[in-house]
Order: structure tokens, then C-alpha cells, then sequence
């Protein structure tokens, strides 16, 4: 379950990184506001660009070969294991290396541990050891050019 953030926002004065990302975003668009023939030349150039990129990596992969800047660096080779044991059945399966494992997952239903911690069934030393909050945060994109 996620729970909807109960910080208040602070001031932006209050974080000097933030007021220099402000500023440095304002000047960002008082420059495309100043050049908008360059920056509207340059959308499209870079809109045609990552299309050619796109077309150029989906057919060099294709192929499995290097050409140009576009350099295969490794290659792996993996086995669908459910497949292969689907295909030569258990006893071939196990005679070629396959092998079948159990994993012991621990779930938690988050609704019930968090009515038990409400009602104090679960120490305070408890929760510091096995409770992480993980704040999820929006923020502006990055540019690239």
C-alpha cells in the first residue's frame, strides 16, 4: 500500500540547489524564448535523429552484426528452463544438467501488520530493524542533447 506523503512542502528558499535548478531552468527558457527558430530546427532534427536510431538499432540487432557506431559488445545465451523441461520431460531434462529448485518466499499482508502495529504488537525496536519507507518523488526531467 502506498500512503500519500504527509510532508509539507518546504520553501524553495530554504534549499539553495533548488533556487540554483530554478534559476538555471529559467534561464534554459528565457534562451529557447529568445532562439525559437533554432529550437524549433532543432526538435526536429532531433526528432528525425531518434527516429533513424531506433530504425538503425532494431535492424543492426536484427541481423547480429556491428556496423558503423552500432558495436555488439558481448552476447549471452540463456535457456527457458520451463520450456526445455516441457520439451524432454523429466527424466532427459534432469540427465542434460536441469535441476529443479525451491525458493521460500516471505510475504506480508501490509493491511494486517499495519493494524497490529497500530494496536502496539509490534515493538518500536522491531519496526527500526524490518520497516523501510521509501519516499517516491516527481521531478523535472533532465535534458539531452
Amino acid at each position: 500500500m502506498t500512503t500519500k506523503s504527509s510532508r509539507k512542502p518546504v520553501p524553495e528558499s530554504d534549499l539553495p540547489e533548488v533556487t540554483i535548478f530554478l534559476e538555471a531552468q529559467a534561464k534554459i527558457e528565457r534562451f529557447r524564448e529568445a532562439y525559437p527558430e533554432v529550437f524549433e530546427q532543432y526538435d526536429q532534427l532531433a526528432g528525425d535523429f531518434n527516429t533513424a536510431l531506433e530504425a538503425a538499432d532494431k535492424a543492426v540487432r536484427g541481423k547480429g552484426v556491428s556496423c558503423g557506431p552500432f558495436v555488439e559488445l558481448s552476447s549471452t545465451t540463456k535457456y527457458n528452463a520451463d520450456q526445455l523441461y516441457e520439451e524432454l520431460g523429466k527424466e532427459k531434462f534432469f540427465e542434460i544438467g536441469g535441476s529443479v529448485s525451491t525458493r521460500q518466499v516471505f510475504e506480508i499482508d501490509r493491511g494486517r501488520i499495519e493494524a497490529h502495529i497500530a494496536a502496539g504488537g509490534i515493538s518500536k525496536e522491531v519496526l527500526e530493524r524490518v520497516r523501510t519507507i521509501t519516499p517516491r518523488y516527481k521531478k523535472p526531467e533532465k535534458i539531452v542533447l
